[in-house]
């Protein structure tokens, strides 16, 4: 039989779009969800779906019969590092090449959650004797079509604790290309990818570029820790997850992870999008 990729955490914007450019390419694609609503949703671009959860072991080994490649997207919280650890468990006599999106900034041992987290699971990964490959995307792109694409169209505002910080904003598009070549290529084993798009910019660049596309002025609005605090809590966001994005937007704010690299084009061969070209696509929810 013909192995294929496993993608866990399919239903989710940057797994599925994984599973999209790998069936795109002629990959067979096998989605893992957790139920039969997940199932409906990408059963027209997974050649299979199988039900299970991180949390069965027998449900992951049984999901990875013919499987050599994984595609591991965990939860952005403190079950990371535990279901980065049930696929090793599940893996250890299988030797897929596990491919696993973390963040740019993950630190074991850093103060911050959402690094820390991602680099407990990291480290787990990276000394578990299986083939690895771990990719550290920056602030996506996409985040702009959520929560702040709203107060964008009402207000022609958004707000966000990140002071001057600059960040290499990249596209979800151009991570899932990064994704899929590890997946489908050789070489890729071992090594660690820092994400970023061309250009590392501030709020205020973003917000001019948006001004430009959308044909109106758009402002960014600095807000302090407590300010982003509740205005995602009134969003409707959880607290702990809230109080875990302020934490991190900490790291950007500082400087802490203003750097470009060069991944996307290494890995792919084609450069990766600009938020200019991203700020123009989307310009209609903004106009």
């Amino acid at each position: 039989m013909e192995r294929m990729v496993l993608v866990i955490g399919a239903s989710g914007g940057v797994g599925a779009e994984v599973m999209r450019q790998l069936t795109a390419g002629g990959a067979r694609v096998r989605a893992l969800v957790r139920s039969a609503k997940s199932a409906q949703e990408v059963r027209g671009i997974a050649a299979g779906v199988v039900l299970g959860d991180l949390r069965d072991i027998p449900s992951l080994r049984t999901a990875l019969t013919d499987v050599d490649h994984v595609f591991l997207a965990t939860p952005q919280g403190p079950t990371a590092e535990y279901f980065t650890g049930a696929l090793v468990e599940a893996s250890t006599d299988l030797s897929p090449h596990i491919v696993r999106p973390s963040l740019l900034g993950a630190d074991a041992n850093s103060s911050v959650d959402l690094a820390k987290y991602h680099g407990r699971a990291d480290r787990m990964l990276q000394q578990s004797g299986l083939p690895y490959t771990i990719l550290r995307p920056h602030f996506l792109m996409q985040n702009f079509l959520g929560t702040f694409s709203d107060t964008i169209g009402s207000d022609g505002a958004f707000g966000a604790p990140m002071k001057d910080g600059a960040i290499g904003i990249v596209d979800m598009r151009d991570v899932a290309a990064v994704a899929a070549e590890c997946l489908r290529g050789p070489g890729y084993a071992g090594r660690t990818y820092g994400i970023t798009g061309p250009d590392a910019m501030t709020f205020h660049d973003l917000a001019g570029h948006i001004s430009e596309a959308a044909g109106r002025h758009v402002r960014y609005l600095p807000q302090s820790s407590q300010q982003a605090l509740e205005s995602m809590t009134n969003a409707g966001m959880k607290v702990e997850l809230a109080e875990r994005l302020v934490q991190f937007y900490g790291l950007y704010a500082s400087g802490h992870t203003n750097l470009v690299t060069n991944a996307v084009r290494e890995v792919t061969g084609v450069s990766p999008r600009t938020f200019s070209l991203f700020a123009h696509e989307y310009a209609p929810l903004w106009g």
